[in-house]
């Protein structure tokens, strides 16, 4: 077994983590409270190379594998873990559209994906249904070559800045999954409202609704086969989840980082309090837990990279990588004692904006659902 990075990836590694050190550290917490989204750190991501990497050469990008989107997500949540969003957003959208999309969408999406030019939004979660896809109201009418869809779609990330969104929604009165489709609908268009959710963290990036009224789309923005929406977003959603996980795993390092630093700089009894077990057993425990889910995380990239299954493992990372996180900034507060628990440092809006993974993209009790149907099958798991 092979644990390391490329040549290529070793290198890739260095460069954004030069580049989250310098340009996206110092200013996270001011970032972090603002709700202004970070335009001038996407172009410089799209500067750097790191927009569609995924993408094909001859749209653009560098035709990398998943584990390469893994390392960049990683490095910039170590920098600023609102940010590293970013790289989910446009690799994941990206290779959804590689994946699924016609040529015309092809043309459209990727070139300006890579370039730093539009981003692509994400739209199946609504006011009385998340995880339970089947029971989604929104609704897409046939009129001619069009659709006309009407619906509310809640909990969409970036919803202010996307320029369209992939939305899912029932084609017909069914409930079989089979008749769900995805369309990709402008979100300019007229006949839809947005609003922006309220949200403890995340707030860069914001969060919120759209609603669509009787909006009319060509049926040539449907992505992918009409009615296999739901299949097409699963294998979406397996490789999202893996990226969830790296990136929530990047801002523990960063916490755990400052701890260690921390520890040897602060004086208590006459000597660091790197000396105390208390401390650095504390500390050894969580950097643990955070290389095993690492490897977790990798594994699942990789078994994409060799198109073999993993579905399971990207569950076991979409649960387990948010709650080490999560675990492991408290774990370094406490750490920085009384002065932890101010502003000045940025271990209390790094639990608020992690905390957010652990809901977005399924909950861990889903997750672990959707493990145990897969190792035991459905007739014996809850």
């Amino acid at each position: 077994m092979d644990f390391a990075f490329t040549e290529a990836e070793v290198a890739l590694q260095q460069t954004v983590r030069d580049f989250a050190k310098k340009e996206l550290a110092p200013k996270y917490i001011e970032r972090s409270r603002s709700n202004e989204f970070p335009w001038d750190v996407w172009r410089w991501m799209g500067e750097l190379g790191v927009t569609g990497i995924r993408v094909p050469e001859e749209w653009g990008g560098a035709e990398a594998n998943a584990t390469s989107v893994g390392i960049v997500a990683e490095e910039m949540a170590r920098g600023d873990v609102n940010c590293a969003f970013l790289v989910f957003l446009d690799e994941v959208m990206a290779d959804f559209v590689i994946e699924h999309g016609s040529l015309q969408q092809k043309e459209e999406w990727l070139p300006s994906i890579c370039h730093a030019q539009k981003l692509l939004g994400f739209g199946l979660t609504e006011p009385e249904c998340g995880s339970d896809a089947f029971a989604l109201k929104t609704r897409a009418v046939r009129d001619g070559d069009d659709y006309i869809i009407s619906g509310e779609k809640t909990s969409i990330s970036a919803v202010m800045a996307v320029d369209s969104a992939v939305v899912v929604t029932r084609t017909d009165s069914s409930t079989d999954m089979n008749r769900l489709s995805t369309i990709i609908v402008p979100l300019n268009s007229p006949g839809i409202t947005r609003y922006v959710l309220d949200d403890i963290g995340f707030r860069p990036i914001g969060r919120g609704t759209f609603v669509m009224d009787d909006v009319r789309v060509p049926r040539s923005n449907v992505l992918g086969q009409e009615g296999a929406g739901l299949h097409t977003v699963a294998e979406m959603f397996n490789y999202a989840r893996a990226i969830v996980g790296v990136m929530s795993l990047g801002a523990a390092q960063s916490a755990m980082d400052r701890a260690m630093d921390y520890s040897k700089q602060r004086i208590a009894f006459g000597k660091p309090i790197s000396k105390f077990e208390g401390v650095s057993f504390l500390i050894a425990e969580h950097l643990t837990r955070i290389e095993a889910c690492r490897l977790l995380c990798y594994k699942t990239l990789w078994l994409k990279d060799q198109n073999m299954p993993h579905s399971t493992e990207a569950s076991m990372t979409k649960w387990w990588g948010p709650e080490v996180s999560v675990d492991a900034i408290h774990a370094a507060l406490l750490v920085h004692g009384h002065f932890g628990y101010t502003h000045d440092f940025p271990f209390g809006q790094l639990m608020h904006d992690v905390i957010g993974y652990q809901i977005g993209d399924g909950t861990a009790q889903m997750q672990k659902l959707r493990i145990m149907r897969d190792l035991i099958g459905p007739e014996l798991s809850p």
